[in-house]
């Protein structure tokens, strides 16, 4: 009777998960649907998102499902003006993620990504003729500038714009002070950081190369990047950790006037591998060393 009672209980225990399985394995199935002048997306059979005016030319392009979201760009043709969405795929949540881009100003929405519960975007104000990345959650009412303003003007930029784990990491160029270095923001902001040296392009300097990588067992995510010094004419690679405030010189100082070089440069998870030929020397050598840095140590 016991053995009974036990496969009883196991049988409902199984039946519980798998019944619990399903429901959290769902998925809503999104597909557009359209009349003869119209169109709209809906999952499930629930409406999403506007439906288009064949009138005004309206148009809705790169609709896309990230877990219960979906976001999309909407172009109203009667006012001339893009917008990116969001809205539940259950519908009655939707928000406007980004600024409006207007036709009669040139302004424009770029490199729009949904990176987990966040989206970002490049966003050129025409008016202004300045542009900056901006970020949201996917649900709204948390819009966020994540970089520096980039002014035309002056001619800044912004470059080599990513996101990992909770930050995002861009390279930004001061017009005004000739100075180039990497930066980095929490996704939600209120926490942006330099993570490389000032690159003073007056004296030639430069930064590049920049790599990110995650310590697993430290919980620690690190960057690495090679700075080229115009001022001592000398190159060398450097660590920080993705927050900043931790920079660590990586390497050797490779000398123009010695003739030394650095290459292949590498990074493996908690390790950087690299090739250093000491021009007075005329020796070429490997070194390893750790990513938050410590002292090179010949393979």
């Amino acid at each position: 009777m016991k053995l009974n009672i036990n496969k009883t209980l196991i049988h409902a225990a199984c039946l519980a998960t798998a019944v619990l399985s399903s429901t959290f394995t769902y998925a809503a199935q999104c597909s557009k649907e359209q009349n003869r002048d119209s169109y709209w997306y809906e999952c499930d059979g629930v409406k999403v998102t506007q439906s288009t005016r064949g009138f005004f030319n309206d148009r809705i392009t790169e609709f896309q499902k990230k877990g219960d979201y979906v976001s999309w760009r909407y172009y109203d043709g009667m006012r001339n003006v893009s917008y990116y969405y969001t809205n539940r795929v259950w519908g009655n949540a939707l928000k406007a993620l980004t600024q409006g881009a207007f036709d009669s100003s040139n302004s424009r929405i770029s490199n729009f990504k949904v990176y987990g519960e966040h989206a970002t975007w490049k966003f050129y104000d025409g008016t202004r003729n300045t542009t900056r990345y901006y970020a949201n959650r996917i649900w709204g009412n948390a819009l966020i500038d994540l970089t520096q303003q980039a002014s035309g003007r002056s001619g800044d930029s912004i470059t080599e714009f990513r996101t990992y784990g909770d930050h995002a990491t861009w390279k930004f160029y001061d017009g005004t002070r000739n100075q180039t270095a990497y930066y980095s923001n929490k996704l939600w902001g209120r926490d942006l950081e330099r993570l490389s040296q000032i690159a003073v392009g007056t004296f030639g300097s430069s930064v590049s190369n920049l790599n990110i990588t995650k310590i697993y067992l430290l919980g620690d995510v690190y960057v690495t990047y090679k700075y080229y010094d115009g001022m001592r004419d000398r190159t060398a690679y450097y660590s920080n950790k993705i927050y900043g405030n931790s920079e660590k010189l990586l390497t050797q100082y490779a000398d123009d006037r010695d003739n030394d070089r650095i290459s292949n440069f590498r990074v493996s998870t908690e390790n950087v591998q690299w090739t250093y030929y000491d021009g007075t020397r005329r020796t070429t050598k490997n070194y390893k060393n750790k990513v938050w840095g410590g002292t090179p140590t010949q393979l």
